[in-house]
């Protein structure tokens, strides 16, 4: 089983595969190992390395010269015809990276008898013209030996793949053996469904910056008027509303040490959901939305602590088809000051309804049973019901949504299933527009 989430170190909820003690290993959350091939290691038909949308892939190795067309890390086809990646050497031993049977990106210089650290990111490129350079790459080689970095970008198309083509590393996996290997195996490798930045990368595989130790100094809390031997306003001593002012806002920020999370919740047996929602009576659409659908088995009323302006949400999906391709699936979280539907409580009628809401999207076929993924989708505002009315005040209604296929680019929608089977939402304090600072 892979370790508890924040235990192993190196594995983030983008995290698809990780090897660190042995390169076959996988202490990601996904946990499914690589099978060994003559010092390196493969996966058939690898969905999880299906990664086209985002994408940071990870390899750490020690080359022996200027190795010439060598595959190192590869999602690719078996005849070595096309790739969704593929990390390698070209003639010259210069560091490359291929897609769609192209080169799209290359280092300035040929590797020598170095140790190195290959990173390449892609991501959608923000000053796209159109199709040719839909997405930018970011190429980034970490010499351990000389402590040396190299740095380069590149836009291109989007790349294409297939369910059907494989996962190697250490070479080529041709359907029998790993094919254009290097010397030396790589001895680490990643790969991740998100973007990384280049200081991140180097934050996870180069050197760690010292933790900030944060500050847990206990403030006591006055008992009665202080006498004169405290020595309070002696001379030399600080005395007035400053002092005691930063005070009172270290004791006030110290308060949400004891916030809870407002929805801690794992279930052991989550309700499989489809395009159609079942039982209809269940479903409704998500407040201003037309697409996403909520759930009300996911509906949740709690009160949330004075101070607290947003969460951040996290939810825990399993994907999977019944047949043919992955569908993509959104997922979403609401955040309500009243229920969606309006209500009177008592004899007074309940507010406007105020809501803010974030999604996020994912693309994988986790297979019935799999282990699924975590979805961060980040700080959502939490909008409370401020009405003076009992039992009302000061809570919130929060609920999960999801849409199947919610750019309508997949013609598999039926067979799509879905789970949520974790949700976690964490209370905290952000200044933004709007938000009353208290």
């Amino acid at each position: 089983m892979p370790a508890a989430k924040g235990a192993q170190a190196g594995a983030k909820e983008d995290t698809v595969f990780l090897a660190i003690t042995t390169l076959t290993t996988d202490l990601s959350q996904v946990g499914t190992d690589l099978t060994s091939s003559a010092g390196g290691g493969y996966e058939l038909n690898s969905t999880r390395a299906q990664l086209i949308t985002e994408r940071t892939v990870t390899v750490r190795w020690t080359a022996t010269a200027a190795e010439a067309n060598k595959a190192i890390f590869v999602h690719g086809k078996q005849d070595q015809s096309d790739m969704t990646w593929a990390i390698g050497t070209d003639g010259t031993g210069i560091i490359v990276g291929h897609q769609n049977g192209a080169q799209v990106i290359s280092a300035a210089a040929a590797v020598g008898a170095k140790d190195y650290t290959i990173s390449w990111s892609m991501r959608a490129n923000p000053l796209t013209t159109g199709a040719s350079d839909a997405k930018i790459s970011e190429l980034v080689i970490y010499n351990h030996t000389n402590a040396t970095i190299e740095i380069v970008q590149a836009t291109h198309v989007a790349p294409t793949s297939s369910a059907t083509w494989d996962l190697s590393v250490g070479g080529w996996w041709d359907g029998a053996n790993l094919i254009l290997a290097p010397t030396n195996a790589p001895t680490k490798a990643r790969v991740s469904s998100a973007a990384h930045p280049n200081v991140e990368e180097g934050e996870d595989w180069v050197a760690a910056r010292t933790a900030y130790a944060g500050d847990s100094t206990a403030i006591d809390e006055p008992i009665g008027p202080l006498p004169i031997s405290s020595g309070l306003g002696d001379q030399g001593q600080f005395a007035g509303r400053h002092p005691w002012g930063y005070a009172g806002a270290h004791a006030e920020a110290v308060k949400r040490r004891c916030w809870a999370p407002l929805v801690n919740e794992v279930l052991s047996d989550a309700q499989e959901m489809t395009q159609t929602p079942a039982p209809a009576a269940w479903a409704v659409l998500g407040p201003g939305s037309t697409a996403y659908t909520m759930m009300l088995q996911y509906l949740r009323w709690t009160p949330i602590p004075l101070g607290a302006t947003y969460a951040w949400v996290r939810v825990h999906v399993v994907s999977y088809v019944t047949a043919g391709a992955a569908v993509p699936i959104g997922v979403r979280m609401y955040a309500m000051n009243r229920p969606p539907a309006k209500v009177k409580i008592g004899p007074i009628q309940s507010p406007a309804l105020k809501y803010y809401y974030k999604t996020a999207t994912l693309k994988a076929d986790h297979g019935v049973g799999g282990t699924g993924a975590w979805l961060e989708l980040g700080w959502v505002r939490l909008p409370r019901f401020t009405a003076a009315i009992g039992g009302w005040t000061d809570t919130i209604h929060l609920a999960l949504a999801y849409d199947v296929d919610p750019a309508s680019a997949s013609t598999n929608d039926a067979n799509e299933r879905l789970t949520i089977d974790a949700w976690h939402v964490r209370p905290d304090y952000r200044a933004g527009a709007g938000v009353i600072e208290l």
